[in-house]
């Protein structure tokens, strides 16, 4: 979900937010806008403590050794290698033995 997509929908939200805000407190309803002004904020509050765990993941993705034990680490490095190396890889292996 791109962040031009959140902030549409957060945007959304806040209108249909002050409208029913308007409308409830035109034709006297306090309780009503307070307990939708308090459901708006628990949204909200969702929204951003999601957003932040977006951040936090990015940030600790970036390397890999923090989720993964090195054996892991060092064999999904040498997935990415092409046949080739992996072949010459094999051959060395044998050739250390």
């Amino acid at each position: 979900m791109s962040a031009l997509t959140v902030a549409g929908a957060v945007g959304a939200g806040a209108a249909v937010y002050a409208l029913v805000f308007a409308v409830s407190v035109r034709f006297g309803d306090p309780a009503g806008a307070a307990s939708l002004t308090a459901g708006f904020l628990a949204v909200l509050a969702w929204l951003v403590a999601g957003a932040a765990a977006f951040v936090l993941i990015g940030v600790f993705h970036r390397d890999e050794s923090v989720f993964l034990p090195a054996e892991l680490a060092e064999a999904a490095g040498d997935a990415e290698l092409g046949e080739r190396e992996r072949w010459e890889l094999a051959l060395r292996a044998r050739g250390s033995r």
